[in-house]
């Protein structure tokens, strides 16, 4: 992955990609998406000064040539920098034995939790002694914050670039299925949710599902603390993902039951099977975390304008309301948001998806039509999002 980071400085890009100390800092006549982003979302709320410069640490930017943005920063006398994190925080500790994407040590061993883009950041505010602002794309992330003494905002610049997405929509579209729930890259929650839905009336991928015994042993979502029906319609529901894979979007050698040639451009842009069924099951980027945080998957569903249920940290319906969008809890309980027990908040969510498969298609078509409402609303709430997310900048 390209460790990339760019500078705004005086309406100029400036891109550095790799970890090198011969990586540099280079002006560019076409920015990626930082730059067109900087200039076209934020210039209205962001006045940057002379002496003022924008820094975007872009997805998985976990090393950089720190060195030379550091002798940027003071040879054109930069007193004030923006710095924003495109993506999630990826997480270590002093005997890191968990994935970098993965949140639920924050509960363990909160005081030993460390970021590798906060501490990118932390040694150039140190040794630049210039003053700052951290934009980050996650809700309350306080215990990071404390671990640093710095003050971590909230803006979801990712999210934010996400509402672009343009895809037509078939207003005509008939559902022929039930539920539909997309993973193209696997993690405890997504194995588990998938393990007791696969069965369903629905269209459905998990790539790569692993191993049973490490999902077993998982430590983000245990599985000794569901209970004993879940547990076990977990474990069997995964040895048979393991033995079959599911995959809509790719070939399935029929001998050895082994994917062989997935898809990723069709994992990547399925709406059009959204659409063909009545409820998307959004499995977000993190799950046992307490900090909110949704990307372009969320923004599928509402794009084609169908119902979802997310799985996702604790919040994240609240955190969707406070931007502008409407949820379902007219019609279905969506107290699991704010559940704080992670398996318990699982079987809180299955229960709704059961729920929804053991009905008639007849009865999901007139549902979505009493949906309209906010399925329209949410579609055409995507277009303001620009203008109530920049409310953070203030």
């Amino acid at each position: 992955m390209t460790k990339r980071v760019e500078i705004l400085y005086k309406n100029r890009i400036y891109s550095q990609s790799g970890v090198t100390n011969k990586a540099q800092l280079r002006p560019t006549r076409r920015p990626g998406d930082g730059g067109i982003c900087v200039r076209s979302m934020i210039r209205n709320v962001l006045t940057v000064s002379k002496d003022e410069a924008i820094i975007t640490l872009f997805s998985g930017c976990t090393e950089t040539n720190e060195k030379n943005i550091i002798k940027f920063i003071n040879a054109n006398r930069i007193n004030s920098v923006y710095f924003f994190v495109e993506d999630v925080f990826r997480l270590y500790n002093s005997n890191t034995n968990f994935s970098l994407l993965e949140t639920y040590p924050l509960a363990l061993t909160p005081n030993d939790i460390r970021s590798y883009e906060l501490d990118i950041i932390d040694r150039i505010i140190k040794k630049s002694k210039c003053k700052y602002r951290i934009f980050h794309c996650e809700k309350e992330a306080v215990i990071l914050s404390n671990n640093y003494n710095l003050k971590i905002e909230y803006f979801d610049w990712f999210f934010l670039e996400s509402t672009a997405i343009n895809t037509p929509f078939n207003q005509d579209a008939v559902i022929n299925t039930k539920i539909s729930c997309f993973n193209l890259r696997d993690d405890w929650h997504r194995s588990i949710i998938m393990s007791l839905i696969k069965d369903f009336d629905g269209i459905f991928s998990l790539n790569n599902p692993g191993r049973t015994d490490l999902l077993i042993n998982n430590s983000a979502v245990p599985l000794p603390r569901f209970n004993q029906f879940i547990r076990e319609k977990i474990v069997k529901g995964h040895i048979s993902l393991v033995e079959l894979p599911i995959l809509w979007d790719g070939t399935i050698d029929e001998k050895t039951g082994k994917v062989i040639e997935p898809c990723v451009s069709q994992q990547l842009d399925n709406t059009n099977i959204i659409t063909s069924a009545f409820v998307n099951v959004i499995t977000e980027t993190r799950f046992a975390s307490l900090m909110p945080n949704i990307s372009e998957k969320t923004i599928k569903p509402m794009l084609v304008r169908r119902p979802f249920i997310m799985i996702g940290p604790v919040g994240n319906l609240a955190l969707l309301r406070e931007l502008g969008f409407k949820t379902f809890n007219k019609w279905w309980d969506e107290s699991y948001d704010l559940e704080l027990d992670h398996n318990k908040r699982i079987e809180m969510i299955y229960s709704i998806i059961k729920s929804i498969n053991n009905m008639l298609l007849e009865e999901l078509t007139l549902l979505l039509d009493e949906m309209e409402s906010v399925l329209n609303h949410n579609f055409t709430q995507l277009s303001r999002v620009e203008s109530t997310m920049t409310k953070y900048l203030k």
